[in-house]
This record gives C-alpha cells, sequence and structure tokens, in this order.
C-alpha cells in the first residue's frame, strides 16, 4: 500500500510548508528574548552590553540541542541496527 503521503516537488514547497511553524516558534522565542531583555535592563545593563550576552546564550543552547538531538539520532540507529540492545534483550535472545 502505498499510503496517501505527499512528496513534496519542490524546495520552495518544503520551506512554505515549515513557514508557518518557524514563524510560530520564533514568535515565541521572540517573547521570551524580549523578557529577557527586560529582566537584564532592570539589571541596569546596557542594550550594547546585553545583544552580545543574549547571542552568547542562544548559541550555546541551540549547540546543546543540536547535541543532544544528535545523541538521540545516533542510539535510535544503534537501535535498530541492533547494536544497542539492552542486556535483558541480549539475555531473551540467549535463552
Amino acid at each position: 500500500m502505498a499510503g496517501n503521503r505527499y512528496y513534496y516537488e519542490t524546495t520552495q514547497e518544503v520551506l512554505e510548508s515549515y513557514e508557518w511553524l518557524f514563524k510560530e516558534h520564533l514568535t515565541a522565542m521572540d517573547r521570551m528574548a524580549r523578557s529577557m531583555r527586560n529582566e537584564l535592563q532592570a539589571l541596569r545593563m546596557t542594550d550594547k552590553d546585553i545583544k552580545p550576552i543574549l547571542q552568547q546564550f542562544f548559541a550555546e543552547v541551540w549547540e546543546q540541542v543540536a547535541r543532544t538531538e544528535e545523541q538521540k539520532i545516533q542510539r535510535e540507529r544503534k537501535v535498530k541496527s541492533g547494536c544497542g540492545l539492552s542486556a535483558l534483550t541480549q539475555a531473551q535472545k540467549q535463552a
């Protein structure tokens, strides 16, 4: 059964299909960043000082998320290939 999955024909179609979701998440992140900026301003920091701090923070968090997701993908690949079997699963196979 081929299913009803739609396959995009162009790069533009792929990008447009995710645009609404990215905008939704980026809007939420913008609100958080503005709240963070307000909190830092309350500490008497200037926008000039705040901008690089937030840029560094976002870069570090993005890197952490990417690393975590990559580790999950690697674990899933090991499990699918049979290399990541738990001790219980291995014992059951031997029995």
